[in-house]
């Protein structure tokens, strides 16, 4: 999950940068905030699922041991 995270993030970056203009910066600055966004949010969503995926693992263990 952390992983899948991490190429979001990197992704994100990528389309942001992919059509920024240095010689048009007010211009490619939209595109950048928007691939930035992408990216922080696929982090944030990897390492959720990450946790939560961990956390399920961890009750399923204590659940099995109360059996």
């Amino acid at each position: 999950m952390t992983a899948v995270g991490i190429l979001g993030t990197f992704t994100g970056i990528v389309l942001g940068l992919m059509d920024f203009d240095t010689f048009q910066i007010q211009a490619s600055i939209p595109m950048l905030l928007t691939g930035m966004k992408t990216a922080f949010m696929t982090s944030v969503v990897g390492l959720t699922a990450s946790i939560l995926t961990e956390i399920i693992e961890k009750l399923k263990l204590v659940k099995s041991h109360q059996i």
